[in-house]
């Protein structure tokens, strides 16, 4: 029969705490691979905790075991009284096929279930670790592909941006050319001519031009000469990205006078005044680069104050750190704050601005060359302020 059912049917015989708990323990379904089934309980006091516990469960619960011996299917009697009378009892009048376990084997049976029971719960315990563990190692594998799928966006945005950089680089490179062309063909042959002419007056008309006509001629032919020049340093830039200049320790402020004194007929004609400071300080630069970006921006100056109530150009300097910071500020026209980038952009004009476009470009690209940055601030009709920075170097000693 215990070969066919694998399950081995026990009665009880005793109803005190320690029957609770065998019963709890034949009960549990984690050991239900001890395959233990109870099917009755037999105590004298119908009170005991065992005897109440055994009716609660629906157990067959008897005041007598030898009712246990109608059973032809009972395997095992556990003799848990402790008296001895009892189980000596029990012994001589149960029936051949069924087994009795007494006070100490019920005690050993109870050690057995304890052990089996502390390595059902550390088995448990290492599910629950190996169930933690695969849940943790699938969260840092989910964060890991949201990272590596975030940072696959974020490649492909790079490159996207890449490819976006490039192609404004070939518009610039486009632009280059153009402004090559420009340069070499509109600027650099009438300033050659300018030179021609001027050189002529002065060898062969300089008693008919006076004093003052001779020095018209004289910084007509400076001017000329510094124009031819940097048209030619400007086309070299323009190839290679970068001129071989010639660096010095050059006083700022002798560039400037020297720029408003090639403009001070300019200047007077439009009536406006123009105020530099005295802490415009020496400067390691390249002398005649420099003096174009002072140009260039009084020019600029000049041309947005010259409808202006009491025209003013103030040129000045200010300590920044590693650099130094130079400003051109005018109570001119003023500039729309959409035109602050584009002003420096190769032919860019505003408009009613005369001019080829090429002033504020150049300014920005020797400003660059030179380590610097330039940019502006402005609202129309409130004037403008022009910004340069250099910075802070000296001369090889």
């Amino acid at each position: 029969m215990m070969g066919e059912s694998k399950v081995v049917n026990v009665a009880i015989v005793g109803g005190g705490p320690g029957c609770k708990a065998i019963m709890d323990m034949i009960f549990a379904e984690k050991l239900s691979q001890l395959h233990m089934k109870l099917i009755g309980l037999a105590c004298t006091d119908p009170e005991a905790v065992g005897y109440r516990y055994a009716q609660e469960k629906g157990i067959y619960a008897t005041r007598d075991y030898r009712d246990f011996y109608k059973f032809k299917d009972l395997h095992m009697i556990i003799e848990l009284t402790g008296r001895k009378e009892v189980a000596n009892e029990i012994s001589r009048t149960k029936p051949d096929h069924v087994g009795v376990m007494g006070h100490v084997g019920a005690r050993l049976f109870w050690d057995i279930f304890q052990i089996e029971e502390e390595r059902i719960a550390e088995r448990e315990r290492t599910e629950e670790a190996l169930r933690k563990s695969r849940d943790e190692l699938e969260r840092r594998v989910e964060q890991r592909t949201s990272e590596l799928s975030e940072s696959n966006t974020l490649l492909k945005r790079e490159i996207t941006e890449r490819r976006h950089a490039e192609k404004d680089l070939r518009k610039i490179n486009a632009n280059l050319e153009s402004f090559v062309h420009i340069v070499s063909h509109d600027l650099k042959t009438p300033t050659i001519s300018i030179r021609g002419f001027s050189s002529r007056l002065l060898k062969n008309h300089q008693e008919g031009l006076g004093e003052k006509g001779r020095k018209y001629v004289e910084q007509i032919d400076a001017s000329a000469r510094r124009m031819e020049a940097l048209v030619s340093d400007l086309l070299e830039l323009s190839r290679i990205g970068q001129v071989a200049s010639t660096f010095d320790d050059v006083s700022s402020l002798e560039i400037v006078k020297n720029v408003s004194s090639g403009l001070q007929d300019r200047l007077k004609d439009e009536g406006i005044k123009l105020v530099v400071a005295h802490n415009l300080p020496t400067i390691y630069c390249d002398r005649k680069r420099i003096y174009q970006v002072f140009e260039n921006l009084l020019v600029n100056a000049i041309k947005s104050t010259r409808r202006a109530d009491n025209p003013r150009i103030e040129i000045g300097y200010r300590d920044s750190g590693s650099h130094g910071q130079f400003y051109l500020r005018d109570n001119g026209i003023g500039i729309d704050p959409k035109h602050h980038r584009k002003i420096f952009e190769i032919f860019h004009r505003v408009e009613d601005e005369e001019g080829t476009g090429l002033g504020l470009a150049i300014v920005e690209r020797i400003v660059a060359s030179h380590g610097g940055k330039v940019w502006v601030e402005s609202e129309k009709g409130k004037g403008a302020t022009f910004y340069f920075t250099l910075p802070k170097r000296s001369s090889p000693q």
